[in-house]
């Protein structure tokens, strides 16, 4: 069975958590403070890895049309990049913390939600390829190969 579908979701999920804990510090009275939601951050992180880790093993041995073969190839660009400006970004809260400017806290936050729009459009890629090309999905070039 493979895991990669399971494991993709925790990325995903926390990094627009974090996202929306970020944007909660434009709140008067924040409902979480810098640290929990740089924790979130850590997950979204280490969602990503997982995700990637375990795309990588259910890619292994894939017998895919070109099609299928360029949205993977796609879709593991933009995962490799949401790991790397997430990463970046989470280098960077940890660093500044609670002594961010004003400017850099507003920079920060948009390039961390610009950061989480990219890295739908690397899952918008995964689910074409499940949906649209059948990867990973058992029964399915047989039944389209009648």
């Amino acid at each position: 069975m493979p895991i990669h579908p399971f494991v993709v979701h925790f990325g995903i999920a926390f990094s627009w958590l974090a996202a929306l804990g970020y944007l909660s510090m434009y709140l008067p009275h924040p409902p979480f403070s810098i640290k929990q939601i740089f924790i979130i951050h850590l997950g979204a992180v280490g969602g990503i890895l997982g995700a990637i880790f375990s795309g990588l093993s259910a890619g292994d041995g894939l017998d895919l049309s070109l099609q299928a073969a360029e949205l993977l190839q796609s879709h593991q660009l933009w995962g490799y990049i949401s790991l790397w400006l997430i990463g970046l970004l989470g280098l960077w809260a940890y660093l500044r913390m609670s002594r961010w400017l004003k400017i850099e806290k507003l920079l920060f936050t948009c390039l961390f939600l610009l950061s989480c729009i990219l890295m739908s459009v690397g899952t918008h890629l995964g689910g074409k390829m499940v949906y649209e090309e059948g990867v990973g999905v058992s029964g399915y070039q047989m039944e389209h190969e009648k």
